[in-house]
């Protein structure tokens, strides 16, 4: 991927424009590369109105809501394991990241993950 002169990305090299798409509007976007995720990566975040959402990355509608953190991480786990593994993403009170953990059957190196 190569940077316009305005800063912008352009789809040089990529595989489809929705490939782009999608990675930039993940934000996903870091510098010169792009991440994709897999489409079956969730996301826990806490919405305004004080719940806690457990969405699949790049959907409209939240999975499940919960009134705990700990109950949406669980809750992303679980689907997770069900639909083949994946990525879990938490995010904190303050929006940003908090956590990322590979649930199996993903690719889960066999060194022990010291985050947690």
């Amino acid at each position: 991927m190569v940077l316009e002169p305005a800063g912008l990305p352009t789809t040089e090299g990529m595989s489809s424009p929705p490939q782009v798409r999608q990675a930039i509007g993940s934000g996903a976007w870091r510098g010169r590369h792009i991440q994709t995720m897999n489409p079956n990566d969730r996301i826990v975040f806490r919405r305004e109105s004080g719940d806690w959402v457990n969405k699949r990355v790049g959907a409209d509608r939240a999975g499940s809501i919960h009134s705990t953190q700990r109950a949406a991480d669980q809750s992303a786990a679980d689907m997770l394991r069900r639909s083949g593994g994946g990525e879990r993403i938490t995010k904190g009170l303050d929006g940003r990241i908090r956590s990322k953990d590979t649930i199996a059957p993903g690719n889960e190196s066999r060194i022990r993950d010291t985050e947690h």
